[in-house]
């Protein structure tokens, strides 16, 4: 999948521990913590294993920062907030409402997690290492994880005119491990895949609209 920005430049147009029955699936009484124990135990849950055979990974992108540090160059910085949802039936619960959804930030080592990587965008600027926001577990398995992180994006204009002409600035993103018929990294069609957060931050650059679609290269670096 991939997404490419269009700014604008200086303004210019640029086995459990409780005794639970298996069919007895109520948490009635029990913390978050305790449902969370139970649900991550290591006898019942392997994070290396995918959460189905085919998963879907849905993608929101949540632009805090853009800016232009010089003004002479193609190089733009961003910083984001990246959302990624997807299905995991090993973490359903019902605990008859009690909890909306369990906080699962304390337990990013023990769940899967999607190995998104990103691809022809330049670099990443320090921590190099995503930022954990939130990990959110649904009572029906559904999971949102969100993460921060900032990069340099290497842009694409014509020198000829610039900075007065509209730059475009590729990104693209892919599972790392995993083939497309395993996993599939796909921009949510029940919100909007990439928006500006109300408080944006904009230096010397403004961000004009947004596309985003889906790879149909296949790519064989793995080997």
């Amino acid at each position: 999948m991939w997404a490419v920005l269009v700014l604008t430049v200086m303004g210019i147009q640029v086995a459990s521990p409780f005794q639970i029955g298996a069919s007895d699936n109520k948490f009635l009484g029990f913390s978050d913590k305790q449902i969370l124990d139970y649900l991550l135990d290591k006898s019942r849950y392997d994070k290396r294993m995918r959460p189905i055979d085919f998963t879907v990974v849905n993608v929101t992108v949540l632009l805090l920062t853009l800016s232009s540090p010089d003004e002479s160059s193609l190089k733009y910085e961003v910083e984001f907030l990246m959302h990624q949802k997807w299905y995991d039936p090993r973490l359903k619960f019902d605990d008859a409402g009690k909890h909306r959804y369990l906080n699962g930030l304390l337990h990013t080592d023990n769940i899967w997690l999607p190995d998104t990587y990103f691809i022809k965008h330049g670099e990443f600027k320090y921590p190099l290492i995503p930022i954990h926001i939130a990990l959110r577990i649904y009572p029906n398995g559904s999971v949102i994880y969100s993460m921060r992180r900032s990069m340099v994006l290497n842009c694409q204009g014509n020198l000829h005119i610039f900075p007065f002409d509209n730059l475009k600035c590729p990104f693209a993103l892919e599972s790392v491990s995993h083939e497309n018929t395993e996993v599939e990294l796909r921009w949510s069609k029940t919100e909007q895949a990439i928006r500006g957060a109300t408080s944006l931050r904009q230096q010397n650059a403004y961000l004009v609209k947004n596309v985003t679609g889906e790879c149909i290269r296949q790519h064989t670096w793995r080997g």
